[in-house]
């Protein structure tokens, strides 16, 4: 007799990490401003692994919210 898998906990852990990085978003923009900003000084603010910021700050950069400048240094987009 095979066992039915229960989906649940996946779920649960898929959602959590959703909202994980919808609440790391938030942390990330509002740390910013128009003037650039070094990204490891960024990550020591933030209270995540930096595998896991830096994988939504890529995100933030494509997504066109956030501009990577010289060096290592990323600020908000500006307005258009």
């Amino acid at each position: 007799m095979s066992k039915k898998k229960d989906c649940s906990d996946e779920n649960a852990v898929t959602n959590t990490s959703a909202t994980t990085n919808i609440d790391l978003e938030e942390t990330i923009i509002s740390l910013l401003g128009y003037s650039p900003t070094e990204i490891n000084e960024l990550l020591n603010q933030i209270p995540a692994q930096a595998h896991e910021a830096l994988g939504v700050i890529s995100a933030l950069e494509l997504a066109g919210k956030i501009v990577r400048g010289a060096g290592n240094e990323i600020s908000l987009r500006p307005p258009l």
